[in-house]
């Protein structure tokens, strides 16, 4: 009666062993279903992000460019088509003349 008591407890002892290790087993399995869910989240976000400062970025070059070339129509373009006019309305002979007596006053 005693041994069949002990036997009896023994295989009690082992089948809560087997059952704690298969709790522990499957809870150790989620945990890592889980974790894996939460690193393809996460590389799904990165990728998002990195997305949306991509194109943040070239909205700003693209802004730049066009205010580069609003001043360039605006700004830049019109004294540049007055000097060249100046420039152009000089003769040479004028121009060494002009030079000579620079020269002469630096003298």
């Amino acid at each position: 009666r005693e041994e069949r008591y002990k036997e009896q407890t023994e295989r009690i002892k082992k089948d809560m062993e087997r059952r704690l290790q298969e709790a522990a087993h499957k809870r150790e399995q989620k945990f890592q279903e889980l974790y894996m869910q939460v690193l393809k989240e996460e590389a799904q976000f990165v990728r998002e992000v990195e997305k949306m400062v991509q194109k943040k970025e070239r909205m700003e070059e693209t802004k730049k460019l066009q205010v580069y070339e609003q001043w360039l129509k605006r700004v830049f373009d019109p004294i540049q088509a007055r000097i060249q006019e100046r420039v152009d309305s000089l003769h040479g002979t004028d121009l060494n003349a002009r030079k000579r007596e620079l020269f002469q006053d630096f003298l």
